[in-house]
């Protein structure tokens, strides 16, 4: 039968947002949770988040069982099969009870909610069993098995990172992995590397070295045509050589599109939990939940993008389900109650242009309606003026930046610059800018 969902078209960020899980305000914390494990101490909506992301990452057999798209049904001999019409698929129950939803999920608290002393507190109350460290893996006899959480950040918040961990979490080792190259110029050998990476609590590294890291997380091609061997072999990323227990991706929207070089490896990292880690998953439009889910490991959907459009344009109810199941968010209106925080106070300074100032602004404004073709009020120039062309937004755009760059100081922004006669100098004071432009 046709869906009785439709949606005929694609989903709105809002529409995202309101199908996140929250938990309550009354949802039970376990007594683990209410232990001091951090030197600092968590809000109640911080620990109702850390008992979420635990159990998403030591699920219970009634929680896998919960199957997002399968029905029950009776195939032609009367025998019992499950049917998925989002997938187009029948299957039996013996292949279903074979598939393990992935382990972790999306952490998507409001900006400045404390995603990083949640991440923390999951590291200290759920550590790798060392017995389990001893034992073989059964993903690749090759693997070294890791108990420590790889953190992947921008490079503007590593710093950021380390002082929260030294901050909230003295008690964890902490290691700084710059890459490959780095690995190669020490006088360890490559398994001394990979022995201390694993016995870590946490190794942070950054997004551009995962992205340089997809040259050497994949074996190079094989070329029969060449009859001479390689004479140098290529080195392997640390990275790819071992079964971490944890990887967080900071800042997860950065691999929205699932195809770039840091998202490849990422995805290709073995590892028990997987948490993306992002304030705003959502950049664009829906389609950036995409990326998350390919590194998430989230089948069906991380492979088959027909599957996907499927479940953002026809099945609503179980796009709810999906990203209620596995993402999890507050915002601060939700936990204003328990939030601790001193009054805000707000100064507002105003600095008034001098008359030169003013009147270069004046002169840019001019010139920009113009070419934008209106009146300094706003008013077209021609009738058949339409201020939703594609081509006259993209140029009103440019404008605006340009103006508010002008508003900073004369000579910032590169058209400004270009225009005061300093293409690549350095900026001049805003006096000798007033010099010239006199």
């Amino acid at each position: 039968p046709e869906p009785q969902n439709t949606h005929s078209k694609s989903w709105t960020p809002q529409e995202f947002y309101a199908s996140v899980y929250s938990p309550p305000n009354d949802a039970v914390v376990p007594e683990m949770v209410e232990r001091k494990v951090l030197e600092t101490d968590l809000y109640p909506f911080q620990k109702r988040a850390v008992t979420w992301m635990l159990r998403r990452e030591t699920p219970s057999r009634d929680q896998t069982q919960n199957w997002l798209s399968f029905m029950p049904a009776k195939d032609a001999n009367g025998e019992a099969c499950f049917v998925s019409h989002l997938e187009g698929v029948v299957c039996s129950a013996t292949h279903l009870d074979a598939f393990e939803e992935p382990k972790g999920g999306i952490l998507a608290e409001e900006m400045g909610l404390g995603k990083t002393c949640e991440l923390i507190a999951l590291m200290c109350l759920n550590k790798r069993d060392s017995t389990e460290m001893k034992s073989e893996h059964t993903e690749a006899d090759t693997l070294t098995k890791s108990r420590a959480t790889l953190i992947v950040t921008p490079p503007t918040i590593l710093q950021q990172w380390k002082d929260e961990l030294a901050r909230h979490g003295p008690g964890l080792s902490v290691l700084h992995y710059k890459g490959v190259s780095d690995v190669g110029s020490s006088k360890r050998g490559a398994q001394d590397i990979i022995k201390d990476l694993a016995e870590r609590d946490v190794v942070i590294t950054t997004y551009s070295v995962l992205s340089k890291e997809v040259y050497f997380a994949v074996d190079p091609p094989e070329r029969s045509l060449r009859k001479r061997e390689r004479k140098r072999t290529r080195p392997r990323s640390p990275l790819v050589q071992m079964h971490w227990w944890r990887v967080c991706l900071d800042e997860a929207q950065m691999v929205e599109s699932g195809v770039s070089a840091a998202a490849q490896v990422a995805s290709l990292l073995p590892r028990e939990h997987a948490w993306a880690v992002s304030g705003t998953p959502l950049k664009k439009n829906i389609q950036d939940l995409f990326g998350l889910l390919v590194f998430l490991k989230y089948q069906p959907f991380c492979n088959s993008s027909a599957i996907w459009n499927r479940l953002t344009h026809q099945y609503g109810d179980l796009f709810k389900t999906l990203f209620g199941r596995i993402t999890l968010r507050h915002t601060k209106d939700q936990v204003r109650h328990e939030l601790r925080l001193p009054p805000q106070r707000r100064v507002v300074l105003t600095l008034p242009f001098t008359q030169v100032e003013e009147q270069n602004y004046k002169t840019l404004f001019e010139t920009m309606c113009d070419e934008c073709g209106c009146q300094p009020d706003g008013s077209p120039l021609t009738d058949n003026w339409d201020p939703n062309a594609p081509a006259l937004l993209q140029k009103m755009r440019t404008w605006l930046c340009q103006l508010r760059q002008t508003c900073l100081h004369p000579q910032v922004g590169g058209r400004n610059r270009r225009a005061l006669g300093r293409g690549q100098g350095p900026l001049r004071t805003v006096a000798e800018v007033l010099e010239v432009m006199v």
